[in-house]
């Protein structure tokens, strides 16, 4: 390692090296540090989100004058203070209080349904399996599982109002993290192509080029499985909403909220949103449940068939076993954060062992050619060896005399 007055010199070895020490380090203070370095992560993770954003705006101009990095932050920043504003001050107390009201109401409403109207359904369709000599209890069947999983559904419902409470009592504590949080994320912002040329510098030159496809492979999985997953978040929070309300469905913008903030998580945030919304919808009547629930068929139908492949793309799409298997495994290790954060991880695991395996399958196959190349090569070293024997010899004094020559 040379030292030129501020400038270090590494070797590709030393580089490397140097690359794997960092890795390690980080991933020992993720685990150490975990609760301490959350709003680093909450950062980064913005950060993410938010860079090709800030990139086009800096190359916008106002009034003939390049924004630039800090121009385009402090803008955004600007618009985004504003709109936390107007949501603090507006949409929150009335969230707060519609949370609480279906809290309270909904639960009542369940136990409604389940004394009034289930039984009167259940009757006809005993009536029909009757008619048919179908040996199945209706009744017993619902009183052991879909009593039970409406149960289970008053509890979590219930707690809505005890959780919305803790939001709102610890909003100063929120607050002061999201202050930090802010602050972290526009100095990263500013700094963050200084610090990837920085990064870059350290892989060694020969292995530049396939460490560069690997991250662009792995932004690409992201990209759909983050950024396209708030937009389908987005688009299906609206949807619902305006679907409830059409229906005249009570509650409507808080199931709406529900319903886009549950798509965050694939498959069981769908059935967890549906749940009360088609609850809700069947306190009306059953007509109107399944409407509900027609409704919310259609737009989970429009986001798989048109959502999905146009704003999330093909590269982040996973096999739906991985996908619940991704889930399975983030909910026992993390909980809610382990769901939230299940597919974007197996994301980023899939496009690694893709690269590992593509690499190896690579070496593999140069080492079959190089095999099958063998004879030849050793035909060629016995002719490269008889055509140096039949050179003349060169004395100690010719080769000293070449060598000073040189």
């Amino acid at each position: 390692m040379a030292v030129e007055g501020f400038t270090i010199k590494l070797s590709a070895q030393q580089r490397g090296v140097l690359l794997v020490v960092i890795a390690c380090a980080l991933v020992l203070a993720v685990f150490v540090f975990a609760k301490i370095l959350t709003p680093f992560f909450i950062a980064f993770v913005l950060v993410y989100l938010l860079n090709p954003l800030v990139t086009w705006m800096s190359r916008c101009r106002m009034r003939g004058r390049l924004l630039g990095r800090f121009g385009a932050i402090i803008l955004l920043y600007s618009v985004f203070g504003i709109g936390l504003y107007g949501f603090g001050v507006f949409v929150l107390p009335k969230l707060y209080a519609e949370f609480a009201k279906l809290g309270h109401e909904l639960p009542r409403h369940l136990l409604a349904f389940e004394r009034s109207v289930l039984p009167d359904w259940l009757d006809a369709w005993q009536l029909r399996l009757n008619g048919y000599n179908v040996p199945v209890d209706l009744k017993k069947s619902f009183q052991e599982g879909v009593t039970g999983f409406f149960d289970g559904i008053k509890g979590q419902v219930g707690d809505l109002a005890r959780h919305a409470r803790f939001v709102v009592t610890g909003f100063f504590s929120i607050l002061l993290t999201m202050v930090l949080v802010f602050m972290l994320t526009g100095f990263l912002l500013y700094d963050l192509p200084r610090l990837q040329g920085w990064l870059y510098l350290l892989v060694p030159a020969q292995y530049r080029a396939p460490v560069l496809g690997l991250i662009k492979d792995i932004d690409r999985g992201l990209a759909g499985a983050v950024r396209g997953q708030l937009v389908v978040c987005l688009v299906n929070g609206v949807l619902t909403t305006v679907g409830l309300l059409m229906l005249k469905i009570k509650f409507a913008i808080t199931l709406g909220f529900v319903a886009g903030f549950c798509s965050l998580i694939p498959v069981f945030g769908t059935l967890f949103s549906s749940v009360p919304a088609v609850a809700i919808g069947l306190t009306y009547g059953i007509w109107k449940g399944l409407a509900v629930l027609s409704w919310i068929l259609l737009i989970h139908l429009i986001e798989a068939n048109l959502l999905n492949p146009n704003i999330i793309g093909h590269n982040a799409e996973l096999h739906p076993a991985l996908v619940v298997l991704a889930l399975l495994i983030g909910e026992h290790f993390g909980g809610v954060m382990g769901l939230l954060f299940a597919v974007p991880l197996a994301t980023v695991v899939k496009a690694l062992m893709t690269y590992t395996l593509g690499r190896a399958l690579m070496v593999s196959d140069a080492a079959s050619s190089d095999e099958n190349s063998h004879p030849s090569s050793l035909a060629g070293d016995e002719n490269a060896a008889k055509l140096a024997s039949s050179q003349p010899k060169v004395t100690d004094s010719t080769e000293a005399s070449e060598c000073n020559a040189c």
